[in-house]
């Protein structure tokens, strides 16, 4: 086992959130967006959740993921509208199914953001303990959260080393030899987290994951005042939602 590589996995991610709360709170308010998600049928009340959504991460975990997801969706809103409008009889028509499939799920991206930004694996792993989940599904959350955010730190990596060699990893380039670009990229990435993969598992074993039993943990885990006014307004947040999909709020 070599201690470089290590090292590079356990500092890409981080996560160093605005506010800490609670893990238990956070996983409420990502099963509270995937439920109203897939709820919404009004592009009002979508467009409402997409807001609210990325305030609260704002405040909690990243201001910049927040405005990217806002203007994400806005760019995939706008799109679909300008096609329905000028172009829907053209072939352009066909991408009217997809753009509405991301306007429907923008708010997933939300939760995607609050996973991996306001969620440390430590106490992330010490919630789930608490909560009793089962080991097996503890573990493949955590290696899940640890590890998604290294494959863009790879990528980001064979992009400065592509760009050494004269290939600059942009969409044109992507355009104008897809395959080349592809294999490019693939297999470098491909290799280096069948690596990772490998370093995450000793890591794992070598801090004693197999170990049998209940384990300890020094992470201090509680309900605080900041949990309660965050659930509050959340529930307020909601309620805005839900109003405006019934109408209520206009």
């Amino acid at each position: 086992m070599t201690s470089g590589p290590l090292v590079t996995t356990a500092t890409v991610h981080s996560p160093r959130p605005r506010i800490v709360l609670d893990p238990r709170t956070v996983l409420v308010h990502i099963l509270l967006i995937g439920t109203v998600t897939f709820s919404l049928h009004t592009l009002a009340a979508t467009a409402v959740f997409v807001l609210l959504t990325a305030a609260f991460i704002a405040v909690v975990a990243s201001p910049r993921g927040g405005a990217a997801m806002v203007v994400l969706w806005v760019v995939f809103a706008g799109l679909r509208a300008s096609i329905e409008l000028w172009a829907a009889a053209t072939p352009l028509s066909l991408l009217i199914p997809t753009l509405t499939v991301f306007v429907r799920i923008g708010p997933l991206m939300g939760a995607g953001l609050l996973f991996t930004r306001a969620l440390s694996v430590s106490r992330f792993v010490a919630a789930l303990e608490r909560l009793r989940v089962p080991r097996a599904v503890t573990v493949t959350l955590a290696v899940m959260l640890r590890f998604t955010p290294t494959i863009g730190y790879e990528l980001r990596q064979i992009a400065d080393a592509l760009r050494t060699r004269g290939i600059p990893l942009t969409p044109l380039t992507l355009l104008r030899a897809p395959a080349r670009t592809a294999e490019l990229v693939v297999v470098p990435l491909v290799q280096r987290c069948t690596t990772i993969a490998d370093e995450l598992s000793a890591a794992a074993i070598t801090r004693g994951l197999e170990r049998p039993g209940t384990r300890t943990t020094r992470i201090p885990l509680r309900f605080s005042a900041a949990d309660a006014a965050y659930l509050a307004l959340l529930a307020v947040a909601t309620a805005v939602v839900v109003g405006v999909e019934g109408g209520v709020v206009r």
